[in-house]
């Protein structure tokens, strides 16, 4: 994390400002420290140069390691140790993030880089001269590579993901001009009405409750600004939705399975699906397709939704003249502008 944007967060769950303690530092990065909520002493550490905008993530190790300056900040023993855990655990986008980062993907969905920024400017009416100086936000940043290239761009990006994947694109995807943090995008550590534009592709669907994710998510922009998501619906072809039915029907299944046993299996249809790649003569990009196999068999939640739903939320929170941008047989895109 640059130093410059440790200004830019509050508490996600007070929505107060925070104290902000560097421990390591290289070149105005930040590789840890600690942010601080005064008086309730919630903590949110700086890990390898990611944030945890998370309650109670403060690693064992951690506090092993920086025992006397976190005592320093706050003496009270108790406080910190009922705020720590072993380990920041994996969830199925972990593990779906950490394959690609380990098969070194450059197409994410089949697409290029080249051709997910024409997507972009198209999705979010927008172009590549008008990025100097806007804030943008990424809900659901994967493994980075848009953020980073819309930063080269001149953007100032933020990149949230609840999964460990932030860690690979701090690593792999670093820029001055962007910030990978891990947190919920229920509490997100921003103050309301700060992001020029707000993008969610493929992400909101696999919470518990997408409208109410959307809602969260939408406090973020400012005025004028824009807000962009991209979700699963329905196919108009019976053929596709027979196909989404059976891969519904098999993530039932395997997203109760333990890694170990879901890598088994996606291995398995990995090989399935190179042979039908090589029989019809199509290209194809190993990893690329193992991330999809991860995306379609392991969250825990998938909902599909309409275009017309969708615009009904934009509205409800005080976006104008939502419109559909992107439609393919997965699902769709909404932009909407707030008034």
């Amino acid at each position: 994390m640059d130093i410059k944007h440790a200004s830019t967060f509050v508490d996600p769950y007070e929505q107060n400002n925070l104290n902000f303690f560097v421990f390591k530092e290289e070149e105005n990065v930040v590789k840890d420290g600690i942010f601080v909520h005064f008086p309730s002493n919630n903590l949110y550490p700086v890990i390898d140069g990611v944030p945890v905008f998370i309650k109670n993530r403060v690693l064992i190790s951690f506090w092993e390691t920086y025992k006397k300056e976190l005592l320093a900040i706050i003496p009270n023993e108790e406080i910190i140790k009922i705020q720590l855990i072993k380990r920041i655990g994996n969830f199925s986008f972990s593990n779906e993030w950490g394959a690609a980062h380990k098969d070194n993907v450059t197409t994410v969905w089949g697409h290029s880089l080249i051709e997910r920024l024409k997507i972009h400017y198209t999705d979010t009416e927008s172009s590549e001269e008008e990025l100097g100086g806007q804030l943008l936000l990424d809900v659901g940043c994967g493994n980075g590579i848009l953020c980073k290239s819309l930063a080269e761009k001149g953007a100032t990006v933020f990149g949230i993901d609840y999964s460990t994947s932030v860690w690979n694109a701090q690593k792999v995807m670093h820029h001055t001009n962007v910030c990978y943090i891990q947190a919920d995008l229920h509490f997100l550590p921003f103050k309301d009405s700060t992001f020029d534009v707000v993008y969610s592709n493929g992400v909101l669907h696999h919470t518990a409750d997408t409208e109410n994710a959307f809602q969260k998510v939408a406090k973020m922009v400012k005025s004028g600004g824009k807000y962009y998501v991209w979700l699963y619906s329905r196919s108009t072809s019976i053929g596709f939705n027979i196909f989404l039915y059976i891969t519904d029907a098999m993530r039932f299944v395997t997203n109760k399975l333990p890694h170990f046993a879901q890598k088994i299996i996606i291995e398995k249809l990995l090989f399935c699906k190179i042979l039908y790649c090589k029989m019809r003569g199509k290209q194809y990009e190993i990893g690329d397709i193992r991330t999809d196999l991860y995306d379609t068999l392991t969250p825990t939640y998938k909902y599909y939704h309409t275009v017309e739903e969708t615009q009904d939320w934009f509205t409800k929170c005080g976006f104008n003249k939502p419109r559909k941008t992107h439609l393919n047989n997965y699902g769709f895109g909404v932009l909407g502008n707030k008034n």
